[in-house]
């Protein structure tokens, strides 16, 4: 009964999760491409629908492959926390406050990458890979500085991207058995 579980069956947090990476890089895309004033706004409507979105394909997730384990959820409130409190830390940091606004906004994104890679545990390796994707964005925009909205989409499109290939499986019809004559779903 040993031995490596597949990345299903591990990670059954990835599939909703992926669907609300979709939902939030939509609401950046938006906001990027439109007003950068509503990014908030945007983000927010982004953050429900996607919350919404992962308990719709909460069953589905659970009846494909299993239940997550309690660690995986400590997992996101301790990454979350540790998220919070760096912004805490940066909110109140004098040689943050002295740095120029795309700077700045440059490194919460960083934060924001450093978080999706520490959430490797909840989600899989998926989510490592964006966080990877967002930095490399970042280290580019740091080196080319294109405006802000041009980076928020970048941000956004990411998200889109890696979300749906962590959600895509259990959005799909689940394959018939061979040689069986039972319906699908």
């Amino acid at each position: 009964m040993g031995g490596k579980m597949s990345s299903s069956r591990a990670y059954p947090l990835r599939y909703g999760g992926g669907i609300f990476l979709c939902c939030v890089g939509i609401g950046a895309a938006l906001a990027a491409v439109t007003d950068l004033a509503k990014a908030n706004l945007y983000l927010n409507v982004g953050f429900l629908v996607g919350t919404l979105g992962y308990f719709v394909t909460w069953r589905r997730a659970i009846a494909r492959c299993g239940k997550p384990r309690v660690y995986q959820y400590l997992v996101i409130f301790a990454v979350i926390a540790l998220e919070f409190g760096a912004f805490a830390v940066l909110a109140k940091a004098p040689w943050f406050q002295s740095l120029p606004p795309y700077t700045s906004q440059l490194v919460v994104l960083a934060v924001v990458a450093v978080h999706f890679m520490l959430m490797y545990w909840a989600f899989g390796v998926w989510v490592v890979r964006l966080g990877a994707a967002q930095l490399v964005l970042l280290a580019a925009a740091a080196v080319l500085s294109p405006p802000v909205a041009v980076v928020i989409l970048g941000f956004g499109l990411v998200n889109i991207v890696f979300g749906a290939i962590m959600a895509i499986p259990i959005l799909a019809k689940a394959p018939k058995p061979s040689g069986s004559n039972l319906p699908s779903n």
